[in-house]
């Protein structure tokens, strides 16, 4: 998506489809800048050899980080180091920005 006016994250999550949209928004030095947003889903358990970071827009969700579990919400940030075992809880309603090289 490229784009001169600025992007509407909350706007943006809501008109994403299913448990588990997502839209990439585009890439800056190298990083992905990934849209999701989960209605009641949970994320399984996973781990990358890269860091991320997640950047709430709305709701509420709890991730679990190397087993401890941190509750987020809208306008919190959370860095996701690189290795670091993590999960998100079922029962979520939220949007988050994830920053990461994945494509």
């Amino acid at each position: 998506m490229t784009t001169a006016a600025p992007l509407k994250l909350a706007r943006l999550a809501r008109d994403l489809p299913g448990q588990w949209g997502r839209a990439v928004l585009g890439d800056v030095g190298g990083v992905r800048l990934k849209l999701f947003r989960t209605e009641g889903e949970g994320l399984a358990p996973e781990a990358h050899a890269w860091a991320e970071a997640l950047l709430m827009v709305e709701g509420e969700l709890t991730l679990v980080l190397d087993g401890e579990d941190v509750r987020l919400a809208a306008g919190d940030l959370q860095l996701i180091p690189a290795g670091c075992v993590h999960a998100i809880r079922p029962g979520a309603t939220a949007a988050f920005l994830l920053f990461d090289p994945e494509p």
